[in-house]
């Protein structure tokens, strides 16, 4: 899993919401994806997948 932080809603570096984007090679568990919500502590995030 590679996963980036983003600023979103802004065009601007280190502005607005930032957000976790994790691109996976299948749809985890409902399970995993609350501990990524936990690790990352952040509003946003977004699962992506190939």
């Amino acid at each position: 899993m590679k996963q980036y932080i983003v600023d979103a809603f802004t065009d601007k570096p280190f502005a607005g919401n930032p957000a976790a984007v994790c691109v996976m090679d299948k749809w985890p568990s409902e399970a995993s994806m609350m501990k990524l919500a936990m690790e990352n502590n952040l509003s946003s995030g977004r699962l992506k997948l190939p």
